[in-house]
Formats: structure tokens, sequence, C-alpha cells
């Protein structure tokens, strides 16, 4: 539960900007205090309110162990969004899509769409108390400063998901790489059980951000190119007609 929201916290700042490449730093980390952290995520929280709307290329990845260079799985997608809150990802296949009244997940590969009430928390930014809260579960919060960016990593215990998790920020404090470092280990080579034990490591990439476009509504936020009423019930719409609809609304 403490990593599900220590992760919330950046899911809510999350959009944004140019790739850097992972790669063994020498530099010396610089510890961090909780209330500096804290300070760091207000304005990084403070560039996407000054940014209502943009469009993000993502790119997650997944890799071997902590110092693999080459992905084992590596998928594209984006994120948009207008000023007035809808949203638009993909990812990994699949479509989340978010307007005043409901928010859609469509997952071609399983056949299934899920209609659920339009999620208002993520633009919500994490009260100060909250923040220091989930912060100081963090057995330590290191930074390295770059000559364009930031990266800042957040140390955890062996009985928690994460190993470390580390968020790259640009100098205009958008975010740019989140990479994740698991503490479960599994084989080196999955046909083989008794090769080497390895610890995975999964980045999420957000570069070619765009702040000057103003997203079309009916070309990403409606819902109509994926379900349609009939008998007023929500049907697949004929482009999704293979797919089998869920309606999870608390009203309907």
């Amino acid at each position: 539960m403490v990593m599900r929201k220590f992760s919330k916290i950046f899911l809510i700042v999350v959009a944004s900007a140019a790739m850097f490449s992972f790669r063994m730093i020498t530099d010396n980390w610089a510890a961090v205090s909780v209330d500096d952290m804290t300070k760091k995520i207000k304005e990084i929280e403070g560039f996407y309110k000054d940014n209502s709307a943009y469009t993000i290329k993502v790119t997650h990845a997944s890799y071997k162990s902590y110092s693999a260079t080459v992905a084992e799985e590596k998928s594209q997608g984006y994120f948009i969004k207008d000023a007035k809150n809808n949203y638009h990802s993909f990812a990994m296949g699949i479509h989340t899509v978010q307007n005043a009244k409901l928010k859609i997940t469509v997952d071609s590969v399983n056949k299934s769409i899920l209609i659920n009430d339009p999620d208002k928390t993520y633009t919500k930014a994490v009260k100060t108390d909250d923040l220091s809260g989930y912060l100081k579960v963090c057995d330590q919060i290191k930074k390295i400063k770059g000559t364009n960016y930031d990266r800042f990593r957040f140390e955890f215990g062996k009985t928690q998901t994460f190993s470390a998790y580390e968020i790259w920020t640009g100098t205009d404090n958008r975010i740019e790489k989140l990479v994740m470092f698991f503490n479960a280990e599994f084989p080196s080579d999955p046909n083989e059980e008794k090769s080497a034990k390895t610890k995975p490591r999964a980045e999420i990439i957000f570069s070619d951000y765009k702040t000057t476009v103003k997203p079309v509504y009916k070309d990403h936020f409606d819902e109509t190119k994926y379900i349609t009423l009939k008998d007023g019930n929500y049907v697949a719409s004929d482009k999704y007609k293979g797919c089998k609809v869920y309606d999870l609304r608390t009203k309907k």
C-alpha cells in the first residue's frame, strides 16, 4: 500500500520530454532531505500546472538487470492532454481515454473495454504533509546534478517492491525519465531455472514534449470511437465490435 501511494506521487506529476539513455554514472551522489525533495516535487507539479495542454511520446522499456543496456522489451506510446483535463494515453497496447463523462480502457489484445467514472484525482496535487509522509518511507534520497538534468534517487528496503526509484528532470522541472529497480530476482535465462539470478529494471522515457498544440476533442477524447449507446447500454463500436464491454460506473 505504501509503495502504491508513493508511486502515485509521480503519476500525478508525470508528463515530460527529452530522452536520456541509461548509463552508469560515477559522479558523487549528494543527500537530499525530505523537505528539499518535497519542495522539488512541488516545483515539478508547478510545471504541469503552467502547461495544461501537451502531447508526449512515451517509451516503456524493461531490462534483464540493473546494468543491462539492451532492452528485453520496448514499446512506444503517447500521452495527450488538453486544457480541460481530458486525456488519451496509449501504452503497451492499451488505450485509456478520459473525458468529462467517462474513463474508457480499451485492450484490443484481450478484447475488452472497461468503462469507469472519470478519475478526477490524477490532476490533484499531493498535499505537502502527505507528500512528506510518503517520502519518509525511503531509506535514503539522493541527487546528481548534470549539465541539463537532475537525477533523483529514492532507495528502499528489501521488503519493498523497488530497491530504488529514480526521477530524471530537465532544467525546467519536467520529468524526462522514471527508472524502477526491482527487488525481486529472476533467472537470467527464463528457460533455465538454475541460471544465475538477476534483478530487473524498468524505464519510462518521456520525449518529444509539445505544449503549443491544441488537441482536437473528436480526434482524441471522444468515447464514440470505441463505444456507442444501444437501448440504453454501451456496446462496442463497429471498429471494436469484437471486444466485450464492461460498464463499471457507480452511476449509470
